[in-house]
Order: C-alpha cells, then structure tokens, then sequence
C-alpha cells in the first residue's frame, strides 16, 4: 500500500512539472509573439514615414508616423520632433493648434510619447489637465510631481493671465524638465500669445492641426490601423468613412478611438477563431 501512494506521488509531481513546463513553453510563446507584433508594427511604422518622403527620428516613427501622409502637417511634425532632439537645451514646448470640435489630445500625446522614446523625457509619465481646471489649480505643486515628464493642457486657450505667467516662470527656469504641450482653438490661443508676448518666447513649436481635412483624418486612421498591425479591408475603409460621419468633422481622436476600438474587437475575434490574419473587417467597425 505504501508502495502505491508512492507511486501516486510522483505522478502527480510529474504531472505538476509537466504543467509547469508548458505554462513556461506557453509564456516564452506569448512573449515572443508579442515583440514579433512590436516588431512588425516598429516596420510599418517606419513603412509609412518612409513612404511619405519624411523621415521621423528613431523611436518617434511608431507615434508619429501615422500623420506624415498628410500634407498639411508633415513638414511641421518632423522639422519640430527633428529640432528638439538636436536642440534640447532650447525650449522644447509644443503648441497643437485646431478648431472648433477637433480632437488633437492624442496627437499631442504621440509627441509626449516620442519624446520619452527618444530619450528626451526621462520618464513616460503624460500628464493632462483641461484650461479651465488648470485656472483652478497649483500649478506648481504638478509641475514639481511631473518632472522628466510632460504635461498637455487641452483648450489652452481659456488659460487665464496669472496662470500664463506662472506657466512662463516654470518653463523659463533652467531647471525645469517638464515639457508642456498646449492644445486648444486657433482664434483663443493665436490671442493669448498675442496678448503675452514673452511666454511665446518659449513655446516656439506650432502644428497647425486646422489645416486637416475629413480625408485627411480617413487617411490617418488607416495609417493607424496599420500601425497596430490590422490594415483595413476595403470592406472596412467603407464602415470606417461611415462611422466618422457620426462624429465632428476633422475630429482625429473621437475617429483613432473608434479604430482602437475595431483593432480591439479584431483581437477578440481572432483569439476566439485562431484566425491570424490581422485585418480589419467591416464587422469589426460596428
């Protein structure tokens, strides 16, 4: 009898060891896979620059490579994102300008995200806060808690005078290392900067967002599709112009957030069929 439960105990450790090794196979698995996806995403990203005639420094071209299909804004994104890594001793502070209804928070955090990918942030750490609530707010106490950071204040354009002023006192200090990107209305910002005339000094770096137009969006939407390793359908190109009708024209995050939200389901999908094609389908987009 002693014999048996001997036995038993060490098929049961065997059979333990076996599932260990297998959870460890399948890990090294998932693990590869995922830089095999980062991989090829890192390549169509640099695909899509390349494509475009402009070339995005490394590390930047996964955020950033998306919108250089764009006429409008190409130029301005690689003269600002190439001048800041050579000149990082100068102000590096960005201004994102839009209109009325336009979504330019993500592209704002694409830059922060660059930054911290090429070494120009000493941390990843994105910190948002609307104009409004920053009026109400200790600005420094944040500034203080963000350092090697960046921080993007959405609709800049309501900062109020005292506010700007603590803003410039923050950025003009050498010892600040907090990048800070404004985003907001062309007409309000265009006026406050008018209007304080030294904190412009620091924040030299204009993407002119306004100039997009819807197609301009339709085409940077694919772009980012591809760039998370799910090019559309044409079945889907269509769902998606569908789908951006739903939203403000010119809206870049509402419309990358439905994208998100169709590469996500694609996701799902594949995991539950198998099916590894990596493409967007119309079903994906409703």
């Amino acid at each position: 009898m002693r014999r048996v439960d001997e036995e038993q105990r060490r098929i049961r450790e065997a059979e333990i060891k076996v599932k260990e090794l297998e959870e460890a196979r399948k890990r090294a698995e998932e693990e590869a896979l995922k830089k095999e996806e980062e991989a090829k995403r890192a390549e169509q990203a640099q695909s899509t620059a390349s494509s475009s005639g402009y070339m995005l420094p490394v590390g930047a071209e996964q955020f950033l490579g998306k919108y250089l299909s764009v006429n409008a804004i190409n130029d301005q994104i690689v003269n600002t994102i190439q001048y800041i890594g050579a000149h990082p001793e100068e102000p590096r502070n960005i201004v994102i300008l839009g209109q009325y209804g336009f979504g330019t928070t993500t592209i704002a955090e694409d830059f922060a995200r660059s930054f911290y990918a090429m070494g120009i942030c000493k941390t990843k750490t994105i910190a948002k806060i609307k104009g409004g609530a920053l009026n109400r707010a200790n600005i420094g106490d944040a500034i203080n808690k963000l350092q090697g950071g960046c921080l993007v204040i959405e609709n800049a354009g309501i900062i109020s005078n005292e506010k700007l002023e603590e803003i410039y006192q923050i950025v003009s200090n050498p010892n600040n290392d907090v990048i800070i990107i404004m985003t907001g209305q062309i007409e309000t910002l265009s006026r406050i900067f008018k209007e304080n005339v030294s904190i412009s000094n620091q924040f030299k770096h204009l993407v002119q967002v306004h100039r997009i137009t819807d197609m301009d969006v339709f085409e940077i939407a694919k772009n980012h599709a591809t760039q998370l390793g799910y090019p559309c359908e044409p079945s889907a190109e269509n769902h998606l112009r569908r789908r951006m009708q739903e939203v403000e024209s010119g809206n870049l995050d509402r419309v990358l957030k439905i994208v998100d939200n169709a590469v996500s389901k694609a996701h799902n999908r594949e995991m539950t069929s198998g099916d590894q094609d990596h493409r967007l389908v119309s079903a994906d987009f409703e």
